[in-house]
């Protein structure tokens, strides 16, 4: 796997130079969830997404009133 953090860096840094971006270093990566095992990055946007899911449920199930006419 290719470094996330990295390759966003430098490609807004250099976005037209060609870019070989280092693999991820896992362990040994300030970044890496230990938990998850994975990049904290990619950890990040999961629960992101879970919690975007979750508003949505809960928007849905809002009651929407009409719009009184004063």
């Amino acid at each position: 796997m290719k470094c996330p953090l990295l390759a966003t860096a430098w490609g807004a840094v250099a976005a037209l130079e060609q870019q070989e971006y280092p693999d991820c270093l896992k362990e040994e990566c300030a970044w890496w969830d230990k938990g998850g095992l994975r990049c904290g990055l990619m950890s990040l946007l999961e629960r992101l997404g879970w919690m975007e899911k979750t508003l949505d449920d809960i928007a849905g199930m809002m009651p929407h009133g009409e719009k009184s006419a004063d």
